[in-house]
């Protein structure tokens, strides 16, 4: 199965939604490395999960450890890519990176995305612009609906490479990639009812909506 634009699963915890997603065409599947969140994926059950999945890339999730710790959990996790979520840890590889002249792994950068931040935001894209594979702006369903917010994207997007998560549903997702350059778009995994059983009822749907003919 191809689809339209990429697509990134975040917080995979279970082998369900990991193969379902894989077999459905989904390019990166997002796995939660820090132990205090409620997706936080072992490094056993980890290798278990990724040794039954092939053509996707890995991607590291972090939200509040500090680099070094981020490199110490790391050692037990292959990944292709990297997910922080905190602006001094994206300054400190920006660091690394502008004295070093080597790029690391490629970087996703989660921002919470709100109108009344967008300054900020766009200061934050254009320093970390260049050491960053994708933006991932993190926008809530009814902000997906307001145009001014659509024209802000559409503008962010034709300058970096974006990926939109949070309130994308199969109601806005076919606007938001007709009337925006985003790159993809990103939807959250979740618990299994019991295991191999799991609801994939809107995650389907919106798969359905931009699969390829």
């Amino acid at each position: 199965m191809a689809l339209k634009t990429i697509v990134k699963i975040t917080g995979v915890n279970n082998l369900s939604d990991a193969r379902y997603c894989a077999g459905m065409g989904v390019e990166m599947l997002g796995f939660s490395l820090e132990k205090e969140n409620d997706n936080y994926v072992s490094p056993e059950k980890y290798h278990e999960i990724i040794g039954w999945i092939s053509g996707v890339k890995f991607v590291g999730e972090f939200h509040k450890a500090h680099l070094e710790d981020m490199n110490e959990i790391l050692a037990a996790y292959p990944i292709h890519m990297l997910q922080v979520a905190r602006e001094d840890v994206m300054e400190e590889i920006y660091q690394r990176t502008q004295s070093s002249g080597v790029k690391s792994i490629p970087i996703i950068f989660y921002i919470p995305f709100t109108t009344s931040r967008t300054e900020a935001i766009e200061a934050s894209m254009e320093r970390f612009g260049d050491c960053v594979a994708y933006f991932l702006l993190d926008v809530a369903a009814e902000v997906l609906s307001d145009q001014a917010a659509l024209a802000t994207l559409r503008r962010l997007a034709d300058r970096y490479a974006i990926l939109v998560g949070a309130g994308v549903s199969s109601e806005n997702v076919l606007n938001l990639l007709n009337s925006t350059t985003v790159k993809g778009i990103s939807m959250r995994g979740g618990q299994e009812i019991k295991p191999g059983l799991k609801d994939f009822d809107e995650l389907a749907n919106v798969l359905e909506l931009i699969e390829v003919d």
